[in-house]
């Protein structure tokens, strides 16, 4: 059996920030080209054998601006191939094994990358499954996450002195299906980071600086517990999942103590992460459902202290600027929960289409989620600080699907 897919793909993302009078600008873009066969071969009852190819050219470029002059523009260019092969091996009906190689090419920087995969399962009864699974991981592209909006996130790639992440993941867990369409997972992970690299927020400027010299290398490293219990079957389904877990990076001159950098959450880190899906089938087409989400409120960082500075080549003579520090992501926003509800009609329109009509209320009982923090000083030194909410309203949503 053979598959042959051809894709391509391009982001933009151009915010303008305004502050003072003086207007910022960052144009990030990133285009994906790529091909990809598929080849899967049966040589009997106990392997099935699988190999393929994925070539694609990617195409990046970040162009920021000042005040109406451009302080950098870099465009890059990079081929990435990559080959694989994996063998699913199953010696008796309660095991198989699932082994692997991947292969990668990078050509911005001439970076060859290896990354062996393995996985075994076994049915310990009709209806309890273990798992254990390793795979080493590489990344050409990383995304640099803002503090301040998500609209300000920008995707940078490796390079010529910027070699690409990669992750070692190791996952063990268990599967269990019991009474009438009920279905339970539980699984344990750890992953570790070595090779992360970002944007240097310590440099004094882009204008004029070399693509690598704009980076540091860092490491980092993630584990936890995922619960999920299904039901699958009956007029009453869904499913409630719960994930406990860290993640954590590590890069220079951040955090810094006697020991050196210190370990720090970054913004997407989420400790604790609960959802709970239902759905009820009232008669014949109609059903209600309602989703409750629950996570862990986002790391950010909390003024702790804070100092004056005057006469820095910065500002003038008479100006006092200042300057409020504490540990980097020191503390968390409030948690951040919410119920959206719903009713579906499905059906079909003279036979020739099936329809779903779906009316849903989000946020429904009108959570004040925190977006963010903002400080200001007041006069006589204090810090005052504004809550600036997500929408804090119920938003209803009405949607129309026609499928032919």
């Amino acid at each position: 059996f053979s598959t042959v897919l051809v894709a391509g793909s391009r982001y933009e993302s151009t915010p303008v920030f305004e502050l003072g009078g003086t207007r910022f600008t960052q144009t990030n873009e990133v285009s994906d080209v790529s091909a990809k066969v598929d080849l899967e071969y049966v040589p009997g009852e106990a392997h099935v054998v699988e190999a393929g190819l994925h070539a694609s050219r990617l195409t990046f470029r970040l162009r920021n601006t000042f005040d109406g002059d451009e302080t950098f523009n870099q465009r890059l260019q990079g081929e990435q191939v990559a080959l694989y092969l994996k063998d699913t091996y199953t010696p008796a009906s309660d095991w198989e094994i699932r082994g692997g190689l991947r292969a990668s090419y990078f050509s911005e920087g001439d970076y060859l990358r290896l990354a062996p995969r393995l996985s075994v399962t076994h049915d310990l009864t009709s209806s309890v499954q273990l798992q254990a699974a390793y795979g080493r991981y590489h990344q050409y592209l990383t995304l640099e996450t803002s503090q301040l909006f998500t609209g300000f996130d920008t995707w940078l790639m490796a390079d010529r002195g910027v070699p690409p992440a990669s992750s070692d993941q190791l996952a063990l867990g268990l599967t269990t299906e019991f009474g009438d369409g009920w279905r339970a997972e539980i699984e344990g992970y750890g992953r570790t980071m070595p090779g992360l690299f970002r944007e240097d927020p310590f440099s004094s400027g882009t204008a004029g600086v070399p693509y690598a010299e704009r980076f540091q290398s860092g490491d980092g490293r993630a584990y936890g517990l995922e619960v999920l219990l299904r039901r699958k079957a009956g007029e009453f389904t869904g499913f409630l999942s719960y994930t406990l877990g860290r993640t954590e990076r590590r890069f220079p001159n951040v955090n810094e103590t006697a020991g050196g950098a210190q370990y720090y959450t970054p913004k997407y880190d989420r400790t604790h992460d609960l959802t709970l899906v239902a759905n009820y089938r009232l008669t014949e087409g109609w059903r209600l459902t309602g989703t409750f989400s629950y996570s862990t409120g986002q790391p950010y960082t909390r003024p702790e202290r804070q100092f004056s500075t005057v006469d820095s080549p910065f500002q003038s003579a008479t100006e006092e600027r200042t300057v409020l520090i504490s540990p980097f992501n020191n503390d968390r926003l409030p948690p951040y929960h919410r119920l959206d509800v719903g009713a579906t009609r499905s059906g079909d329109v003279f036979g020739v289409a099936d329809y779903e009509l779906k009316v849903q209320l989000i946020n429904a009982y009108s959570r004040r989620n925190i977006w963010f923090y903002q400080y200001e000083r007041e006069d006589d030194g204090s810090l005052d600080r504004t809550e600036i909410p997500q929408i804090p309203v119920p938003i209803p949503n009405l949607s129309f699907t026609l499928t032919f």
